[in-house]
């Protein structure tokens, strides 16, 4: 990896740390400052469909934080980052638990480079991981002959 895409690469990692840190802090604010505000922004929360514009994608997250969920606890781990010109996405696996549940999550995040070369959230993405894939995957690749 290049010094540039090594920067790139931090750059984009620190706005995903961004996100997750308003998430688990409850701060819209933060939350807002983390996403572009253009009508192509999307959101798919676990379980619900997709949410297209900053309009309703906002509406979602200022009814997330503001939920019952306050001691929600979340934490990532295996980020990948990739990016390419003024777009970049990370795929991760999320941690969230509180007293009552303890579950994790595939995560992909998008961002885009914004005029002031700032990376900007477009698209989050997280489903719950129900089962390793891995057997599948493998028994896949042993019928392709």
């Amino acid at each position: 990896m290049g010094e540039d895409e090594a920067a790139i690469a931090a750059e984009v990692e620190a706005a995903n740390r961004s996100f997750y840190r308003a998430f688990a802090d409850g701060d819209f604010a933060a939350m807002e400052a983390v996403w572009s505000h253009g009508a192509h922004v999307r959101c798919v929360h676990p379980g619900w469909t997709v949410l297209d514009g900053w309009e309703r994608v906002r509406e979602s997250w200022a009814r997330i934080l503001s939920g019952p969920d306050g001691e929600l606890e979340i934490a990532i781990d295996a980020v990948q980052v990739r990016a390419s010109g003024d777009v970049a996405w990370v795929a991760c696996i999320e941690r969230l638990s509180n007293g009552d549940f303890d579950t994790l999550m595939i995560a992909t995040n998008v961002f885009e480079r914004d005029d002031d070369g700032a990376w900007r959230m477009v698209q989050h993405h997280a489903s719950p991981i129900l089962r390793d894939g891995s057997a599948d995957q493998e028994k896949r690749g042993n019928d392709v002959n």
